[in-house]
């Protein structure tokens, strides 16, 4: 088998992992921040959190994205670095897929116009901060991914991606 026709299943797999992943994050993540508490009689002890369905494209994009990013000559940036670029680039992802889902189609899947710094509702610093800080674990996933299902190098432990991050190396 080529190369080219590698690289694709290479991609869809990270692509499905990824948005997978993400998607189950925002679901715990919510889970833990009580956002279902009172809903329809749910309590804490019920773990129940929420997400949507176009949330696995757009997880699964970024994904590509970030673990891609890392693969080039940016990987061998300081990974503050690396972290303001993904963070910036989740930020632009999150803000056209609420103005097309949000604003344009009205699915109204999130809404942070009460949220401090927000841009029409759809960003906001908040959340700025937690893909800063999920960032290193989204590369780290990235090869994670490739080192079990391509057999490419281990990568170090998640510690040490965060250890990049605040040692500033």
């Amino acid at each position: 088998m080529t190369s080219l026709t590698k690289k694709p299943k290479k991609y869809v797999t990270i692509f499905v992992v990824m948005a997978l992943l993400g998607t189950n994050l925002e679901i715990g993540s919510r889970c833990l921040s009580g956002d279902l508490i009172g809903f329809r009689g749910l309590s804490a002890p019920s773990l129940a959190g929420w997400s949507s369905l176009w949330m696995l494209g757009i997880y699964g994009f970024v994904g590509v994205v970030l673990g891609g990013m890392n693969e080039t000559a940016i990987g061998a940036w300081r990974m503050v670095w690396q972290c303001l670029l993904a963070l910036v680039f989740s930020l632009a992802v999150e803000l056209l897929s609420g103005c097309v889902l949000n604003l344009w189609l009205g699915l109204e899947i999130w809404d942070y116009k009460d949220d401090w710094l927000n841009l029409y509702g759809q960003i906001c610093a908040v959340n700025g901060v937690k893909f800063f800080f999920l960032s290193p674990f989204a590369f780290w996933a990235d090869d994670l991914i490739r080192h079990i299902a391509y057999r490419e190098p281990r990568p170090p432990s998640l510690g040490a991606y965060y250890g990049r991050l605040f040692t500033l190396r």
